[in-house]
């Protein structure tokens, strides 16, 4: 019996994660096609407006489309294309959907660690927001995936904390899901003892939730039987009643039966001929009677229909002209509320409008002036060191071999400069996203190897070694330009944060039709307080040989990404050093 619970326990773990959409047998008809067509074509559209929102969710429905018809890389393509329009305007919510639908969609491929990488992100947006329901949610699906990955020991964790907070929401059922997911899981690692353990919490939690139904199901039967001594009642006045006609309609019967007997009285008491007589002169009464009663009911129906006609013309009257005017004072209420809350939308829209550029002014302007600052200083630095350099060659102070023996010094100095100004010119253009970026294919090692070349000279002045380990076959769709400058600017803060003798090894992994370039180093590494606002850029530090910077470099980085569907990341330890990552779409070498 316990082995035939756990059975169905994991069938329905399995089912919880995995949507039915991986046991369906769909495929792409011409009327998704068209949809498809229709969604993309207006998604255009929309960007060309700048409407990022409105191109994001047309995206999701195509990609939607494309699930249900088991085209899953499309969908994928799709998805990073929307979370990357999400990204431009921070739209949190839709950010949330979009990793939860990308986690979903590698499970039904079975590419579990993406899975898992995508779950997390699901999982860091939730806590943020600080509601334990999809907290919960988030942290048993982590665990579903993690268990198919034989990660036991991190989902035996992630279970630990969804149960804390189901316990301290009350919530029975993510308990008992809870309580079942860990029997699974300490089975799975050997722990008889533990799986014994939450499987009778299972089954208590089991057996709560059935006396809960099993009470709501007597109250509603109470009810029924209350209902049904109600219709008891109600038919046994019927037949009370029933009663009462029958005796009514006897009575009735008995006096036929009197008058009957008068009739056979009154033939004993007179002759044929007077009864004759008497009969006449009755009917002829009668009918005189007759005919009165019938001319006088004839006048009052007809005074009683002219009466009646005359009220109900009065009360119609009323009653329209009542409608009509409450119906007009209410469309023009209706009328005035409408314009009303339109003129107010319009005016808090403006308002908020007026106040999000005013913000982005203030800020935009308080960072060209920090940001003036800085490159004043840092342009007139390697300038006046080259100027001096120059003097005293001019001058005959220094020799030839003295001269020969700057020269590292000069190239540092003049590729400082090179990479500072290369970076003003590329940041003046990021903003602008009018722009179309021309994005064409680029062998990967290739961008590398010259960057490394560019900045060698500054490597082997401070003694440190540079690997480069990207494969040679990799090709990926970004802006050749671009990409050299994102290498030079990472490559360079990597050679500058890391002490002589030490490493800088850059290396590429695949994900699925994506690439992670990877910049690591063994440098003096990243607080973790500045880890989360280092990607927005004006923070400046000297380097561990005291070079300086503009504090440009990362945010023109992580805007060339974006330009380019791409996504940068940040890992650091202090005293261990960095790595900075690049998310990047390969190309198609079919095509």
């Amino acid at each position: 019996m316990h082995r035939f619970c756990l059975l169905v326990l994991i069938v329905s773990s399995v089912i919880f994660l995995l949507p039915s959409k991986l046991y369906a047998q769909n495929y792409l008809t011409a009327r998704d096609s068209a949809k498809i067509a229709a969604y993309l074509q207006e998604s255009a559209q929309r960007k060309a407006a700048k409407d990022w929102r409105g191109a994001s969710d047309l995206l999701n429905k195509s990609a939607l489309i494309y699930w249900d018809a088991r085209e899953f890389q499309k969908a994928i393509d799709l998805f990073h294309q929307s979370l990357a329009l999400n990204r431009l305007v921070d739209n949190q919510s839709g950010i949330f959907g979009i990793n939860n639908n990308l986690a979903f969609l590698h499970a039904d491929l079975q590419q579990y660690d993406s899975s898992v990488y995508y779950f997390n992100k699901v999982l860091e947006g939730r806590r943020r927001q600080q509601v334990s329901e999809p907290v919960i949610s988030a942290l048993i699906n982590l665990s579903v995936v993690t268990n198919k990955l034989k990660r036991y020991e991190e989902s035996v964790k992630v279970l630990q904390e969804a149960l804390e907070l189901a316990r301290s929401q009350n919530n029975l059922e993510r308990m008992r899901t809870c309580y079942g997911l860990l029997a699974e899981t300490y089975e799975k690692m050997g722990d008889l003892n533990k799986t014994q353990e939450y499987f009778e919490r299972y089954k208590e939690a089991v057996e709560t939730l059935n006396s809960l139904q099993i009470k709501a199901i007597s109250e509603e039967l109470e009810s029924e039987q209350e209902r049904l001594r109600r219709a008891e009642e109600q038919r046994q006045i019927a037949q009370m009643e029933a009663r009462l006609q029958e005796e009514a309609l006897s009575r009735a019967t008995r006096r036929l039966t009197a008058q009957d007997s008068a009739i056979a009285n009154l033939n004993e008491r007179f002759t044929k001929n007077q009864m004759a007589l008497e009969i006449l002169r009755q009917d002829s009464v009668i009918k005189t009677f007759e005919i009165e009663r019938l001319r006088y009911e004839q006048r009052y129906r007809e005074t009683r229909y002219h009466f009646y006609l005359l009220i109900g013309i009065a009360v119609l009257s009323i009653a329209f002209t009542t409608i009509a005017f409450l119906y007009r004072l209410k469309e023009n209420k209706v009328r005035e509320a409408l314009v009303l809350r339109a003129k107010n939308a319009q005016l808090l829209e403006q308002k908020t409008e007026i106040a999000q550029q005013a913000e982005q002014l203030n800020q935009l302007n308080q960072r060209l002036r920090q940001l003036f600052a800085i490159i004043g200083h840092d342009l007139r630095a390697p300038v006046t060191s080259l100027k001096s350099l120059l003097d005293l060659l001019l001058n005959g102070n220094i020799s030839g071999e003295e001269f020969y023996t700057l020269l590292p010094a000069i190239h540092n100095n003049v590729t400082q400069l090179l990479v500072t100004l290369d970076n003003l010119l590329l940041w003046s253009k990021t903003n602008d996203y009018k722009q179309d970026v021309p994005v064409c294919h680029v062998a990967l090692f290739e961008e590398v190897q010259t960057t490394i070349d560019l900045l060698v000279l500054f490597a082997q002045q401070k003694r440190i070694q540079i690997c480069n380990h990207v494969s040679p076959e990799i090709e990926v769709c970004f802006n050749r330009l671009e990409l050299q400058t994102v290498l030079r600017n990472l490559i360079n803060n990597a050679i500058k944060f890391t002490p002589s003798g030490g490493k800088v090894t850059i290396s590429s992994e695949i994900q699925g039709t994506y690439c992670i370039l990877s910049v690591q180093d063994t440098g003096v590494g990243i607080p973790p307080e500045k880890l989360t606002s280092i990607l927005q850029g004006g923070i400046s530090n000297r380097g561990t040989a005291g070079e300086i910077g503009t504090g440009l470099g990362i945010q023109l980085c992580k805007d060339l990404c974006i330009r380019n569907h791409a996504e940068l990341t940040v890992e650091s330890t202090l005293a261990k050093g960095t790595t900075w990552r690049i998310h990047i779409k390969m190309t198609d070498k079919k095509s």
